[in-house]
């Protein structure tokens, strides 16, 4: 997924070397807590377990479940859909536009 993060960050005009070591981490924290964190919270279903670590957590998180096959199934899906809607919503001028503003607090939602 490292590859998809750098395409985004070059859309959006991120540093390579901040968005490659984010994405790593945010990996390696996913695989490392995401399943603990997940049962604190009583959140056990293998699809739901699967599916937050997928989007969360990216190809690492998604390989720490390979020996359960229906979290695993569900991760490498849910990391898919993530990469790919996060890439073709920023490759939209609009919504990069959009999603930089929000990002940077240049628009404020209305109460």
């Amino acid at each position: 997924t490292t590859p998809l993060a750098l395409a985004g960050g070059k859309l959006t005009g991120a540093d390579p070397s901040f968005t490659a070591l984010f994405v790593v981490l945010s990996g390696v924290l996913g695989a490392s807590c995401s399943e603990t964190i997940l049962s604190t919270l009583k959140i056990q279903d293998p699809l739901s377990v699967g599916l937050s670590t997928g989007a969360s957590s990216h190809g690492i998180g998604t390989a720490s479940l390979v020996n359960e096959p229906k979290k695993f199934a569900s991760s490498v899906v849910s990391m898919t859909l993530t990469g790919l809607w996060t890439v073709c919503f920023l490759a939209s001028p609009n919504l990069r536009a959009k999603l930089i503003d929000i990002a940077s607090k240049k628009v404020l939602p209305s109460v």
